[in-house]
């Protein structure tokens, strides 16, 4: 038996070894992987990634750039050739407000550390608030130059009044910041609150000027989700949305948020919301990306992968690709779900198609997973350069 006992623990190491490295979630690669193979060439380097966006959206680049110059008329323009396209008018008036509230909370505090918010509510670590405090006394905040000189000029155009409202919601997330509560000073925390409730009169103002649109409604969702309002509450701005737009997947992934146990709800409810969303949603609508995103939100802090390659899970990546494949090709939101795609299929060694989806939505990074990590550009390509790795050596061996 003394003889026997070395080989026993040999033994035992081993197995834990292989063990442990079957139960990894993919991936990662080593930081000089992409240096020792020429199988990457066509890739986008990890430090030209733009983590600004999860896909390219020219006109409303050339809009960001003019209000950074000064100049409001080109987004003036450009939301009102969008017209009741809902989904991409929500998506460019977010950007715009997501920039006006990035410049009005950067005006009062200092820069927020690597991993700030890139939208309201990604807060990548845990959310949760302290007891109710009161609110800072702090005058109104003003927008930047061009947001303010839009409104004057038009004060009774919708699509100023969309853009401040989103402003105002964006700014206060950003003056919360990204860390988790303990970290959160009891300043920060009344700032928040009291920075949401300011939001409040311009995403009525801007319900009030264009009664069939969904953005301010959608907008007013992240007020309930920092403000910590009742399901009842929720319910009914719900019904209101789905009312003008009852598959609108930007709306659909704020009520998720909503419902996540991080927030307001459960894992339960958050799958159950999604479940439902995904199951009465036209094809092409990309709703069946939602159970993946309430899977991923309450899985994401575990390390293994083994809950990803379950068949529930399988079927759910399975929906969700023919949803992508029905899609139409210039829907706002397809690339944030190839991203999500992308990471699930390499978690399943589906190394092939997890590829594909890389290679489509490549050079672009602010998207579910990479935007909770502190690094998401990192997080990204070796996720990426790990799937077409093992694709390519699928292929020799097949």
């Amino acid at each position: 038996m003394a003889r026997l006992l070395p080989l026993i623990v040999i033994a035992v190491c081993v197995y834990m070894y292989f063990r442990a490295k079957r139960n990894r979630v993919l991936p990662v690669l080593s930081a000089g992987a992409p240096r020792r193979t020429g199988a990457l060439d066509g890739l986008v380097p990890r430090a030209e990634l733009n983590t600004a966006v999860a896909a390219p959206d020219p006109a409303l680049q050339l809009a960001l750039t003019a209000v950074g110059d000064g100049d409001w008329q080109p987004a003036a323009r450009l939301l009102a050739g969008t017209g009741d396209d809902w989904e991409r008018r929500a998506a460019r008036a977010y950007g715009l407000g997501d920039a006006a509230g990035r410049a009005m909370a950067a005006a009062e505090s200092p820069p927020t550390a690597p991993g700030a918010l890139t939208a309201p509510g990604d807060t990548p670590t845990d959310p949760s608030s302290p007891p109710e405090t009161s609110p800072s006394k702090t005058s109104p905040p003003e927008p930047p130059g061009w947001s303010a000189a839009w409104q004057r000029a038009r004060p009774d155009d919708p699509d100023a009044a969309l853009v401040h409202a989103r402003a105002l919601v964006s700014r206060a997330w950003e003056l919360r910041g990204a860390q988790r509560a303990r970290d959160t000073s009891t300043e920060q925390f009344a700032e928040f609150r009291a920075g949401l409730r300011e939001s409040l009169p311009a995403i009525a103002r801007a319900e009030e000027l264009s009664a069939a649109d969904p953005s301010p409604y959608v907008a007013e969702i992240w007020t309930m989700i920092g403000l910590g309002s009742p399901h009842e509450e929720m319910r009914a701005l719900w019904a209101k949305i789905t009312e003008r737009a009852p598959h609108h997947y930007e709306a659909h992934y704020s009520a998720l948020q909503y419902w996540c146990a991080k927030w307001q709800g459960s894992a339960e409810l958050a799958a159950a919301f999604a479940a439902d969303a995904a199951a009465g949603a036209p094809r092409g609508a990309l709703l069946s990306a939602l159970p993946l995103i309430s899977f991923y939100e309450h899985e994401r802090d575990n390390q293994r992968p083994r809950p990803y390659r379950k068949q529930p899970v399988t079927a759910m990546v399975d929906a969700a690709l023919a949803d992508v494949a029905a899609a139409p090709s210039d829907h706002p939101r397809l690339a944030e779900v190839r991203h999500l795609l992308a990471w699930f299929l390499l978690q399943q060694k589906r190394y092939a198609a997890s590829a594909e989806q890389f290679r489509l939505v490549d050079g672009y990074v602010n998207a579910l997973p990479w935007r909770y990590s502190s690094d998401p550009a990192k997080l990204y390509s070796a996720s990426r350069d790990a799937a077409v790795l093992q694709a390519r050596h699928q292929r020799g061996h097949s």
